[in-house]
């Protein structure tokens, strides 16, 4: 299998196309990852308290340059690269999301996988350009989407153009909006959708599928969190893992081999992240403003025990996690 990953990168730490790559490269079955870089920065902007230091080496690509040179002229038409997957992160950048739009649709066939983490903000905050969200929503309109994986903010920013901070939102808001998200974006067959907050106190991942259409699952990560704590790192490592995983289980499909649905595929995943964040966590936690921050994961460390292990080192037990319906 061949990957292309479009994110950004770090000098120093594992966040960004660093994480991605750590998620994919060391895979049994993988030929090849591309990496291409929208930014290159010193280290993740929230690494360090001072921001003098923060934006240091920061250098933002030219999207033309990067989009239709590099990887229409370059990768598409020179090289014939045909992969079985590119992942769209994180492109501060509405331009080069236009470009990119153009370019995959005039190229993108049947067998290539396109996995989108449209990282636009969190929390209620939106920390990209505000015409990014609009660039986003033409291209989840205009792309065959096999996943997309935003937080609960970017969610809510593509389906209802704002945030509400102050409604409770429950688990028929929830169901309510992942409909009006299939009925405005169709070409989108399934939906992660990430740090989800429901009432306001229990986290939680939501998966739906147009495959199961009335069928929204949603996977309790109570257990999974650490209190106070912030992570940095896990929304990349999270986004390479889908990625592999997907397209994996795609290609058994083509050869008639039993697949996971994609509940499972998120499943395993999520195993395998709560492994990597309980190595990281004793060795690199450190306090800062009155809690504790991990900037980055121990990823070299689990190359063994996660990143290269085969299919059956898995494990099944799914009675970890609280497995529920939302609908």
């Amino acid at each position: 299998m061949n990957f292309l990953s479009i994110s950004s990168h770090v000098v120093h730490g594992y966040v960004g196309n660093k994480a991605i790559n750590m998620a994919i490269q060391f895979k049994p079955d993988v030929d090849n990852i591309d990496i291409l870089n929208t930014v290159q920065l010193n280290t993740h902007p929230k690494y360090l308290i001072n921001k003098k230091y923060a934006d240091l080496a920061v250098i933002n690509y030219d999207s033309e340059t990067l989009i239709n040179q590099i990887l229409k002229t370059s990768l598409f038409e020179f090289l014939q690269m045909d992969y079985s997957c590119i992942i769209l992160s994180y492109f501060n950048n509405a331009q080069g999301i236009d470009y990119l739009t153009e370019v995959l649709m005039n190229k993108q066939n049947k067998d290539t996988k396109i996995i989108l983490d449209p990282i636009m903000g969190d929390n209620g905050k939106l920390y990209c350009n505000p015409m990014v969200v609009k660039s986003y929503k033409n291209l989840i309109t205009n792309l065959d989407i096999d996943c997309i994986l935003p937080n609960q903010f970017e969610l809510e920013l593509l389906v209802n153009d704002e945030y509400n901070f102050e409604e409770t939102k429950n688990d028929k808001y929830f169901a309510e909006l992942i409909k009006k998200f299939h009925d405005k974006y169709p070409k989108v067959q399934n939906l992660i959708v990430t740090s989800v907050m429901i009432n306001k106190t229990t986290p939680y991942i939501l998966i739906s599928s147009t495959l199961k259409p009335n069928m929204i699952r949603k996977i309790n990560l109570e257990r999974f969190y650490l209190k106070d704590t912030i992570i940095y790192g896990c929304g990349d490592l999270f986004t390479g893992l889908i990625a592999y995983e997907y397209t994996k289980n795609m290609r058994q499909q083509e050869n008639d081999i039993e697949i996971a649905d994609i509940f499972k595929i998120v499943l395993s995943v999520v195993r395998d992240l709560k492994v990597v964040i309980d190595k990281s966590v004793n060795s690199r936690i450190k306090i800062d403003e009155f809690k504790y921050q991990l900037n980055d994961l121990n990823l070299i460390e689990c190359i063994d025990d996660v990143l290269s292990k085969r299919e059956n080192d898995y494990n099944k037990d799914e009675s970890y996690y609280e497995i529920e319906y939302l609908v």
